[in-house]
């Protein structure tokens, strides 16, 4: 089955971040969700195969939508509608900041020595 993936990328990752604020980038990639407002979106996007995931590097951060080739403006909307009009929860931001900070690494794994 044809998939594709399509990548929206900003030229700003975690060298971009404030020395006082390190992890900044990789939270706010990571956090960012639907806005349930918008639920019939949600619906056809994954009825089309869609997923979305997101890389933090170093000078960028990439939003990346998944599915079959034949629904590409499905994921395109989906991949808009979670950047554009995408939300964050207050509760996984809360639970993401207790973590210890040794917990993740810059590419966003649970480091190895992490319990």
């Amino acid at each position: 089955v044809p998939t594709v993936d399509v990548r929206l990328v900003f030229a700003t990752g975690t060298a971009d971040e404030p020395t006082d604020r390190r992890g900044i980038a990789l939270l706010a990639a990571d956090t960012l969700a639907w806005d349930f407002h918008y639920l019939n979106d949600l619906l056809t996007f994954s009825s089309a195969g869609g997923e979305i995931r997101t890389d933090v590097g170093f000078d960028q951060t990439a939003f990346i939508a998944r599915g079959l080739d034949m629904h590409l403006d499905y994921l395109l909307a989906g991949l808009r509608r979670v950047v554009r009009e995408g939300r964050y929860d207050a509760k996984t931001i809360a639970e993401r900041r207790a973590r210890p900070s040794s917990a993740v690494t810059t590419s966003g794994m649970p480091s190895p020595t992490a319990t």
